[in-house]
């Protein structure tokens, strides 16, 4: 079968087979979708990004907070390797940006909180000192806490 060659008799016609030509169609709606899938692509991938890292967060906290209760009593050397335990728990993410604040809280025979040590990690930031509002449930009298504030 020989096809035709494609002639114009006019702006009219021009119009005409403007509008009855199908071919190309894919391609432009292939255009018009791909921006979208991709950009929805990468949001997901940075909210699930963002979602693991503030998994390994919590998992930090979880893990600084349970390895400091096992010791009876903490010198400095033992909270820095705690501290310094972070790190490890944190990997493939960076630490540069991560504080924590890990504390004793003693509660005294009525149950007000008062804290008995706080260090920093990294060294320099804010630690806590003077009382502390227990929640309830935690008002035990003569009980110490481990608290561990991460950000």
């Amino acid at each position: 079968m020989s096809r035709r060659p494609f002639r114009l008799r006019g702006p009219k016609d021009l119009g005409k087979s403007l509008a009855a030509d199908r071919r190309g169609i894919a391609a432009v709606e292939f255009a018009l979708v791909v921006p979208v899938v991709i950009v929805v692509y990468l949001a997901g991938f940075e909210v699930m990004e963002a979602a693991t890292v503030y998994r390994k967060l919590t998992d930090t906290t979880v893990q600084i907070a349970n390895v400091t209760a096992q010791y009876t009593t903490m010198g400095a050397t033992d909270v820095a390797n705690v501290m310094g335990a972070s790190s490890q728990i944190m990997t493939p993410y960076s630490t540069s940006n991560l504080t924590i604040v890990l504390s004793e809280v003693t509660t005294d025979n009525t149950g007000a909180g008062k804290v008995t040590w706080s260090q920093t990690y990294p060294q320099g930031g804010t630690a806590l000192s003077g009382t502390v509002t227990m929640p309830s449930g935690f008002q035990t009298p003569n009980t110490s806490y481990i608290l561990v504030q991460t950000t």
